[in-house]
């Protein structure tokens, strides 16, 4: 039986990093960046 936290966390609770390097900011924020044309891409044909 599913409870009301299966379905508000059907990918799994996030878990904050207690900490980051540079490479893994830069990372993060090229695939923000990059994310609107491959969304785009993908919905172009429909």
């Amino acid at each position: 039986m599913m409870n009301l936290n299966d379905l508000k966390y059907s990918i799994g609770k996030l878990e904050m990093p207690t900490s980051l390097v540079m490479n893994e900011i830069k990372e993060g924020i090229e695939a923000h960046a990059s994310f609107p044309e491959k969304l785009k891409t993908l919905v172009k044909s429909i």
